[in-house]
């Protein structure tokens, strides 16, 4: 909503606002790796607990990835790789 108001007010075209203010999304996948092991490096009570069963502390490790990102990491590509991280 925001953006369509942004887009309203200004003119310009949707793709130029979201470049300019940096609202693009994250799914460059070394991007996302690199900061998903690094939560699994800095967490590994809840790696252990994931491993042990507690397979919904795939949500908690994929909002890390959404606060260190700001909110911009493509929340499907960050799910998938941990789902891959975490099977080793």
């Amino acid at each position: 909503r925001l953006l369509l108001a942004k887009v309203q007010e200004s003119g310009k075209a949707p793709a130029e606002i979201v470049e300019q203010e940096g609202l693009e999304q994250v799914s460059d996948t070394g991007e996302l790796q690199a900061m998903a092991e690094t939560i699994l490096a800095d967490n590994p009570g809840q790696v252990e607990s994931y491993r042990q069963g507690k397979e919904n502390l795939i949500g908690w490790f994929v909002g890390q990835v959404m606060r260190q990102s700001q909110g911009k990491a493509d929340p499907n590509a960050v799910r998938e790789i941990f789902e891959q991280l975490l099977q080793k």
